[in-house]
């Protein structure tokens, strides 16, 4: 029983740091926005739209990633703690 134990202290651990790397990643997400607005404004003195379009870009996807990874680690963390009920 000792190892069921100690399993659903690892999911309860996991669960956390799930917790936490949504909340970072929600950050993450917001700072990016900022970034974007602060890029834009820093470039729009500039001729140079290839630059522009592949900065937009870069943070577009990266903000992009940042919600689909807060999006989908309630999911995990909702199946883990399913794991750790039933054990």
């Amino acid at each position: 029983m000792a190892n069921v134990a100690d399993l659903k202290n690892e999911l309860s651990a996991s669960m956390k740091k799930a917790d936490e790397v949504s909340a970072l990643m929600r950050e993450v997400s917001t700072k990016l926005e900022e970034v974007q607005i602060r890029m834009g404004n820093a470039l729009s003195g500039t001729d140079d739209k290839e630059l522009q379009n592949m900065l937009n870009a870069w943070v577009a996807q990266a903000r992009k990633d940042a919600k689909e990874i807060t999006e989908i680690l309630p999911s995990i963390t909702s199946n883990i703690g399913n794991y750790v009920s039933r054990l």
